[in-house]
């Protein structure tokens, strides 16, 4: 060989063996949460979550909030979603005139002063309070606050000083779920999305409570690590807390009676992190449950196809890596050893175990 020509060459084939190394698969360590990723869905409210309220009335609303839109809770007012995006979970704020908002203190020093008092001589015959409807109306009229017309019913009412503390903040709590427009961002977990779909729709969760669900959880020791065999016919209320509590560690194996995935329209009320359910929730539908039942020709066909263009292979290849999670899970169930099956649909539990 030409010396002249030996380092051309060996520049050819150092730089062949670098395009070769660049597509060569690399080793990509599993991604581990740290304890501030687990919290951050609980702790802070974060753009595109879906967030329950607690309104004056006791009520809960689920609302999406996303940057730049505006929230309406009904009579209650409406506030600017950025105002509380990046803020904590539980504090209560008040919506002012202006729209802006105020973090409510609960005067819980003011309610523990001993008090003689007593409501024994306080008799409710209707003449205790001066302010009449009317009056009241007309406040609103002229601009006043919720807090203005509190005050100025509390002093036109002949018996509030006479009253007790706890009487007397039974009253105060009445009137400002009246006539204040407030809410309470609640964390979005388990005990909430049980709370808020128990009372909203009881019949779709099939009567699923919150102590219940968590019962289910408990009993069933459910812990990060674990490998848990689901059948949900609840909407997602289920495997979304079998998901939550095990933070992105362990699998989940949801049983459907569907070819698609099922739908899960609960599910996003938990604002799981991708990595708590990224390669955790595997799906089976039941056909595939049966050791007789057999891949589909075009599954079959697809992953015995041979492709002559890049083209084709890059198009190709995430319809073939589906396919091939899904002989994965399949041999994932038939292997067995689930430490629980958690079961909640309309099934009988003795003809699938």
């Amino acid at each position: 060989m030409d010396e002249s020509t030996r380092p051309e060459n060996d520049a050819h084939a150092e730089r062949h063996g670098d395009e070769q190394a660049r597509k060569r698969p690399r080793y990509t360590a599993p991604f581990v949460p740290t304890n501030a990723q687990l919290r951050e869905r609980t702790t802070i409210i974060l753009p595109g979550m879906n967030v329950y309220l607690r309104l004056p009335s006791g009520m809960m609303k689920l609302v999406t909030l996303e940057k730049g839109s505006i929230i309406s809770i009904g009579k209650f007012g409406s506030f600017e979603a950025d105002r509380i995006i990046g803020k904590p979970f539980g504090p209560t704020y008040e919506i002012k005139p202006d729209g802006s908002l105020d973090i409510m203190h609960q005067a819980v020093a003011e309610a523990l002063v001993e008090s003689e008092a007593t409501n024994e001589n306080i008799f409710d015959d209707g003449e205790s309070q001066s302010l009449t409807y009317e009056d009241i109306k007309a406040l609103k009229e002229a601009g006043a606050t919720g807090r203005e017309i509190i005050q100025k019913q509390l002093e036109g009412n002949k018996s509030y000083e006479m009253r007790t503390v706890y009487s007397q903040t039974k009253i105060m709590k009445r009137k400002e779920s009246k006539h204040l427009k407030y809410f309470t961002p609640l964390t979005p977990d388990m005990f909430h999305v049980a709370l808020y779909n128990f009372d909203r729709n009881p019949d779709k969760i099939r009567n699923m409570r919150a102590d219940s669900l968590s019962q289910c959880l408990s009993f069933s020791h459910v812990q990060p690590g674990g490998k848990y065999l689901v059948i949900d016919g609840i909407g997602g209320l289920l495997v979304g807390a079998v998901l939550e509590r095990l933070g992105g560690f362990g699998s989940v194996h949801l049983i459907h009676d569907s070819d698609s995935p099922p739908a899960l329209e609960l599910m996003p009320q938990y604002n799981l992190m991708p990595f708590q359910t990224h390669n955790v929730l595997k799906t089976l539908h039941w056909a595939a449950t049966e050791k007789r039942w057999t891949l589909p020709s075009h599954m079959s066909e697809e992953l015995s196809r041979v492709y002559t263009s890049d083209r084709e292979r890059n198009r190709a290849r995430k319809k073939r890596a589906n396919i091939e999670d899904f002989i994965a899970t399949r041999q994932q169930f038939f292997e067995g050893e689930f430490d629980a099956p958690h079961l909640q649909a309309n099934m009988v539990p003795s003809l699938l175990l």
